[in-house]
């Protein structure tokens, strides 16, 4: 569960998304629609301001739920609404403090285990909007058909933004991660083609396995508990800080804007703590295998996020950190 406030009340550095949506800017393309009997026409829908009140989530295999209340927003907009009863023409003010919103996104994944497609299963959508004119009420008529107009709009703005924008996005991460998929390995090794080496009774392995075994192993004379001891100040733990920008990789997402990721410190412990060194075993003619094994290792990635939109929907930037352990 997750809260977020007005900007004016929170201090950016320390909350940066609530600043982020306050500073957010949606243009919805021109609206002309039939509502109500009425005919609605809004050319250049803009709201800004955003804020909420809480988020609940929740996440199950292939499905992620959530729903916001407290939604927040200010819009405004030309407008000219004609109805059978009565005509009115100005500028728009739309507000609400109390909005709420939710859905279920269905997530699955390509024959490389990455997700590649991603649908709204369901979505609820309770607008509490209230309108104005230079500070002033509106006509009674004019209420039901906005309602029922922009409940359809905002509607049409989640939707795309998570079967159309949000697949954008896993796209090019996944895109970014795929290099570095391995192939999943034969179940039986193929046999060796002519001219391959034989192990079983090569010098230099049996030189390389006393060293790292008998000499560096765990129980060795130097063994890799009292050199992990050494080089972390006998603590085991090894922390590399202040990486910053120099591993960020952007990615450009067309017609929205571009993101941001990389690395700002990694953390690993019980460095100290191995159990089992037993590397380069002959395990037949022409295979090694290894074995190792940790009591208490630990490891911790400490990443951040850069978001800038600069289509339909802009923003300031926003930076989120996060920890992956």
């Amino acid at each position: 569960n997750n809260s977020s406030s007005s900007s004016n009340s929170v201090n950016c550095t320390e909350n940066p998304l609530t600043c982020w949506l306050a500073s957010l800017v949606i243009r919805f393309p021109p609206i002309q629609q039939e509502a109500v009997g009425c005919n609605v026409d809004l050319p250049s829908l803009v709201c800004s301001g955003i804020s909420l009140g809480n988020i609940v989530s929740s996440y199950s295999l292939n499905s992620l739920t959530f729903d916001v209340g407290g939604l927040g927003v200010t819009c405004s907009s030309p407008a000219t609404i004609k109805c059978a009863i009565g005509h009115w023409s100005g500028t728009l003010g739309v507000s609400s403090t109390h909005s709420e919103i939710g859905g279920s996104i269905l997530l699955r994944n390509g024959p490389d285990g990455l997700i590649n497609s991603t649908a709204l299963a369901s979505s609820t959508v309770k607008l509490k909007l209230t309108y104005e004119h230079s500070g002033h009420e509106l006509p009674g008529f004019v209420a039901g058909p906005l309602d029922y107009v922009l409940d359809i709009e905002v509607k049409k703005l989640f939707a795309q933004a998570v079967e159309v924008d949000l697949l954008k996005v896993l796209a090019l991460i996944n895109d970014a991660i795929r290099p570095y998929l391995q192939p999943v390995p034969p179940l039986h090794p193929p046999p060796p083609p002519p001219g391959t080496l034989n192990l079983s009774n090569l010098p230099a392995i049996v030189l390389i396995d006393y060293v790292l075994d008998d000499i560096l192993g765990v129980d060795g004379l130097f063994s890799i508990n009292k050199l992990f001891d050494f080089l972390t100040h006998d603590s085991g733990n090894l922390t590399i800080a202040n990486i910053g920008r120099k591993t960020n990789t952007t990615f450009p997402i067309p017609g929205l804007g571009e993101i941001s990721l990389g690395l700002d410190k990694v953390t690993l412990t019980g460095l100290d703590s191995w159990g089992a060194f037993d590397v380069f075993l002959p395990a037949d003619t022409y295979s090694l295998n290894s074995h190792t094994e940790m009591d208490d290792f630990g490891f911790e990635l400490e990443f951040f996020v850069d978001l800038v939109l600069t289509g339909n929907i802009s923003s300031s930037p926003l930076q989120e950190k996060a920890v992956f352990s």
